[in-house]
């Protein structure tokens, strides 16, 4: 059996280390991937472990080591944690970071699959960019990440984000589901977003770029229970656009913008929204992605009669008092 020569990567956990402003000998680090490799560790296993153990023991702090150039590599390839990547994707959607250390959350997507992206907000400055939905990206050296079995990716000060002038081409596994909608969550109706970073904004304020003027936006969140009779009893987080909650309802942008001027009050869209849709029956495709239901497509489900309807809000009545 021939033993791997391993001088290259010496060198390049050398390298790394120094440009972090550590100086590992390189004797050490050779003594380390030797005592791997004869226990039949992998190379590239040897290596990942090799610099893990020494960033933890001169306690380099992972965000602030320096990667070598990440390769480009397609979404769904993305398993393991702790990973240097370089990706290509689609902005499918942005969410409202629940933390102001976050600037952007969201998902994006290719040819392969989705993943989650987070932009801290100390890294952002030097990003210099702010995601939009519906445009493609290059993210050079992001840090995969596993939590609760979910796999994201994370930017941060020694990333590169760069939009791209061609429009990457989603996978979206397409599914139906058939329930009710029994329930419209905070933060649908007529919103107010950042013109800079797309957050909501509350009461004018934004986290990120504080007192902005915002752009309306008009969306919908709701909880469906599922009564597909393939699927288990589960409720599903709903997500929709302007322009599904246009088709679903027949208000648009403008007409809820109309609407809440008459009204004086932004929450008047909300509620008008909630009685065109609760306990009403929908076929609904989409792509589950994370915990929530992307619509692409909702329509009444024909034949659900009225008493039906009456008995599934006393089910849910029940189920809220108990």
């Amino acid at each position: 059996m021939n033993t791997p020569n391993i001088d290259p990567i010496v060198e390049d956990i050398y390298g790394r280390f120094k440009t972090a402003g550590i100086e590992v000998e390189r004797n050490k680090i050779r003594s380390n991937l030797d005592r791997l490799l004869g226990y039949k560790v992998p190379l590239n296993e040897a290596s990942r472990t090799v610099t893990t153990l020494l960033r933890k023991e001169y306690n380099v702090p992972f965000d602030a080591f320096k990667p070598g150039s990440a390769g480009l590599v397609p979404i769904a390839s993305i398993k393991e944690d702790n990973k240097w990547v370089t990706i290509r994707g689609k902005v499918l959607q942005l969410w409202e970071p629940k933390s102001d250390s976050i600037s952007q959350t969201g998902l994006i997507g290719d040819d392969s699959g989705v993943i989650r992206l987070t932009i801290f907000a100390k890294s952002a400055e030097k990003l210099d960019v702010t995601l939009e939905e519906g445009e493609s990206y290059e993210f050079r050296n992001v840090v995969s990440s596993i939590w609760q079995g979910q796999i994201s990716v994370k930017a941060n000060s020694n990333s590169e984000i760069i939009i791209l002038d061609t429009d990457i081409e989603v996978k979206r596994q397409s599914v139906t589901v058939t329930g009710i909608i029994t329930e419209v969550s905070a933060g649908s109706g007529l919103i107010k977003r950042c013109s800079e970073c797309k957050r909501k904004l509350t009461k004018g304020n934004c986290a990120e770029h504080g007192r902005v003027e915002g752009v309306y936006d008009l969306r919908l969140k709701a909880v469906l229970q599922d009564s597909t009779p393939a699927n288990p009893p589960q409720n599903i987080d709903l997500v929709m656009n302007a322009a599904i909650v246009e088709k679903l309802t027949g208000i648009s942008l403008a007409k809820a913008i109309e609407l809440a001027t008459e009204a004086l009050d932004t929450a008047v869209v909300s509620d008008i929204i909630a009685e065109k849709v609760i306990f009403r029956y929908y076929r609904i495709s989409g792509a589950q992605l994370s915990s929530n239901f992307l619509v692409d497509e909702i329509v009444p489900v024909v034949g659900i009669t009225r008493q039906i309807a009456a008995d599934a809000k006393n089910i849910v009545s029940a189920i809220e008092v108990s």
